[in-house]
């Protein structure tokens, strides 16, 4: 535990932290157009069941999967692993999660409020992105921790794209570290220390995304 906690302190697991945050950047402006578009399904029923399609088939494909395409499309040209990589590979996963979740959830607003909207002369998009996106706001956010909840977890992306390094590091065009990868790496080893290591590690990962649900939820929450 206090050989982790020194590497943790070092910042040799918090390396998975840019990879998030690019991950992130990928994913925001995806999935709220994917999930817009497939609730406008009743205007254009043929693209809204296209985009869901294509997101239920997304959610599908295994993530080893999606490391080796991101691998083969990243990895390969740029001839080298990269945190960038390891970003692209978790948006993937990510943006069906959101964008199915994010769908669900507009389709609960009720209809009321945006025919109260369109009633006072409001135009279709401003009904969309003032009335119905913040109605379901607290859903939207919770699909986004499910989905960071989701890729915190993955291993085998990561070994295909950031690959892993021992060292701290801000640069996403080199290999990076990961929390989930040292687990791997701690559980496969030989060594009892190793092993204790990796359950103290496990403890982290499940304390990191507790700590983000209860932040989201707290500001999240309803004020009347």
């Amino acid at each position: 535990m206090n050989a982790l906690a020194n590497r943790f302190c070092n910042g040799e697991s918090l390396a998975i932290v840019p990879i998030i945050c690019a991950c992130w950047s990928w994913t925001r402006r995806a999935n709220c157009r994917a999930s817009l578009s497939t609730d406008r399904a009743s205007v254009k029923i043929r693209f809204g069941s296209a985009v869901r399609f294509l997101v239920d088939t997304l959610t599908g494909i295994p993530s080893i999967v999606t490391g080796v395409f991101v691998y083969t499309i990243v990895v390969v040209p740029l001839k080298h692993f990269s945190g960038f990589a390891g970003s692209v590979a978790l948006a993937l996963i990510m943006v069906p999660i959101v964008a199915r979740t994010t769908e669900e959830m507009i389709k609960l607003v009720p209809h009321s409020l945006r025919e109260g909207a369109l009633a006072l002369g409001a135009p279709q998009w401003r009904v969309t992105l003032g009335v119905v996106v913040p109605a379901a706001a607290s859903g939207i956010a919770t699909g986004a921790m499910l989905a960071i909840a989701r890729v915190s977890g993955e291993t085998a992306p990561l070994l295909f794209t950031a690959f892993g390094s021992r060292f701290f590091s801000y640069y996403l065009d080199q290999p990076i570290a990961s929390l989930t990868v040292q687990i791997y790496n701690y559980a496969i080893s030989p060594y009892d220390e190793w092993h204790a290591q990796a359950w103290a590690a496990t403890l982290v990962l499940m304390t990191m995304i507790l700590a983000i649900n209860i932040v989201v939820r707290f500001l999240t929450r309803k004020k009347f």
